[in-house]
């Protein structure tokens, strides 16, 4: 409960792992199943209402995963990637979040599954990117 109370009191999170077998440890795995609770991240309030993405305790936070692979590289190119790092830190709070569909807005009418007449024709994750108006409205 104390790591759920500190994440709602975060303004950010920063998530860094190696990949192990196209996915992340099974420690961090197990972590995020104990904080990312049942009534914290996802769930229901008041009768049936339910919220997943883009509702819930952690709506308007900011995330960001840093993730490792194995590989050798100079001194060099691991400097420039630390210095990339470095600017992208910087920028995380004035950065525009990639605005993906919220779970409750209509376009996942049952299941999780995004509606069939949205993004037709799109396919992987730009699938699930809400297309932003410009200020013509187009």
């Amino acid at each position: 409960m104390l790591k759920s109370c500190r994440m709602v009191a975060a303004d950010a999170l920063i998530l860094q792992f190696p990949l192990w077998w196209f996915g992340m440890p099974a420690i961090l795995k197990g972590w995020i199943d104990r904080v990312f609770a049942y009534g914290l991240a996802y769930g229901y309030r008041g009768e049936g209402n339910r919220y997943r993405y883009g509702d819930g305790g952690l709506s308007g936070k900011r995330a960001i995963l840093s993730v490792t692979v194995g590989d050798r590289i100079t001194a060099d190119r691991i400097a420039a990637a630390k210095e990339a790092w470095r600017i992208r830190l910087k920028g995380l709070f004035e950065e525009e979040p990639i605005p993906f569909r919220p779970q409750n807005g209509g376009d996942y009418p049952d299941g999780h599954v995004l509606a069939s007449h949205i993004a037709m024709g799109e396919t992987g994750l730009t699938a699930h990117v809400a297309k932003t108006r410009n200020a013509a409205g187009d």
